[in-house]
């Protein structure tokens, strides 16, 4: 399809008027994302989400603030290059967290973990597999 300047003027003016997006689409004859697309490349003002349910909840304006609830910081978040990697706890458990103790240049676990990890693949060879027991 052309936008010619006469089509543009129509779609500026259909848009500014607040006439759903999938109208338009069928006034010009053109997709629903055509017409998404041509309005985001000509920099008309973002329309806000609908009401219907099952879309997105509309952002609160100053009058009715919506609140959230607390978010709380994945642990694995909380954890640098310099970090002991080492997990304590269990992952589906609250409190769940890593070691976090210092660690030498380039290495994941602490001096502590870094042992016991080290004796767990000695026990059970290189990559973690169990030795046959025959």
């Amino acid at each position: 399809m052309d936008w010619t300047e006469d089509r543009i003027a129509r779609f500026r003016a259909l848009w500014n008027d607040g006439l759903p997006t999938r109208k338009i689409a069928d006034a010009f004859g053109v997709t629903r994302n055509a017409i998404v697309g041509k309005a985001y490349r000509l920099g008309f003002e973002r329309r806000r989400p609908s009401n219907r349910p099952g879309s997105a909840p509309r952002p609160a304006d100053a009058r009715g603030a919506r609140t959230f609830p607390a978010r709380t910081e994945h642990p694995i978040l909380s954890l640098k290059t310099d970090m002991c990697h080492w997990p304590v706890g269990d992952p589906k458990v609250e409190g769940f967290r890593f070691c976090l103790g210092a660690t030498g240049r380039g290495q994941t676990y602490c001096v502590e973990h870094a042992a016991r990890s080290s004796r767990n693949s000695e026990r059970h060879g290189r990559n973690g597999d169990r030795p046959n027991a025959s």
